[in-house]
């Protein structure tokens, strides 16, 4: 298969950038016309992030992102451990449920919007017992 042009190399970089879209890519990376209609514009930016060529270089570009991350699932859940402790101390239980949420999503797997069954979660009699001890015995149950 035969390399991408620097248009394509340019517009796969700039879509890793999280600062630009599909058709911000675009726009940059092969000069645009200001007065070109957005409709053309994105019809031009999905037909290049389609072509089999660019989708190659991006799964590259990611796979390469992600090897580099200095994020591992266990240093994510000790930081939102940590975090959802600190929000609990300082009675803000809102941020700190929804650490223990992410620290849950990351145990599934990640796998999407998933509900969390409180019902007989060891993580809700957890947080229970919390708000039980910092309020002098007020319950969310």
């Amino acid at each position: 298969m035969q390399s991408l042009t620097t248009k394509q190399e340019l517009f796969s970089n700039l879509l890793m950038d999280p600062d630009h879209t599909q058709t911000s890519a675009y726009r940059l990376a092969y000069n645009v016309d200001p007065n070109t209609p957005d409709a053309s514009v994105y019809a031009m930016s999905s037909k290049v992030a389609s072509h089999i060529k660019v989708r190659l270089r991006l799964r590259e570009l990611r796979e390469d992102a992600y090897q580099k991350s200095p994020y591992t699932v266990e240093r994510l859940r000790s930081k939102l451990e940590l975090r959802s402790d600190d929000a609990a101390e300082a009675r803000q239980y809102g941020p700190s449920i929804k650490a223990l949420e992410l620290v849950g999503k990351l145990d599934s797997g990640s796998k999407g919007r998933q509900p969390i069954r409180w019902g007989d979660s060891g993580t809700h009699r957890a947080i229970n017992r919390r708000i039980t001890s910092d309020t002098g015995g007020w319950t969310t149950d």
